[in-house]
């Protein structure tokens, strides 16, 4: 699966990204929206982490774009506070698979996208 990881928190995003590719995932990972961009426009991504928290509001706009780009894209948004925590967020944006916490345990957002992987590949139409 391959998986884009969007966070500024540049400890957090390489302690995910290390934890995801001794799991086997294969990561790229961006600290910022610009970088983000550039990633989506050019790589076709399974699923994406998303910081809710992204400097200058930039989350909703990251997850247009891929959704645009990548229209199968899993997301998973990462969020500080309970500012989302009503689920409006699944309102908000079409393909948000699941809404955690920045805390969440490393173990528990692999085997998250774990299970998207395995879902994606259940909805794969056979030859």
């Amino acid at each position: 699966m391959n998986t884009l990881l969007v966070d500024d928190v540049k400890p957090r995003l390489e302690l995910w990204a290390r934890h995801l590719e001794r799991n086997g995932l294969s990561v790229a990972k961006s600290v910022s929206a610009s970088d983000a961009y550039q990633k989506l426009a050019i790589a076709p991504f399974d699923a994406m982490v998303l910081n809710m928290a992204m400097p200058g509001g930039e989350a909703l706009s990251i997850a247009d774009y891929a959704i645009f780009r990548l229209p199968k894209i899993s997301i998973i948004a990462v969020t500080s506070d309970r500012f989302f925590s009503d689920g409006s967020l699944f309102q908000i944006i079409p393909n948000l698979r699941s809404h955690v916490s920045e805390t969440v345990p490393v173990e528990d957002l692999g085997a998250t996208l774990a299970h998207y992987a395995q879902t994606q590949k259940e909805h794969q139409p056979r030859p």
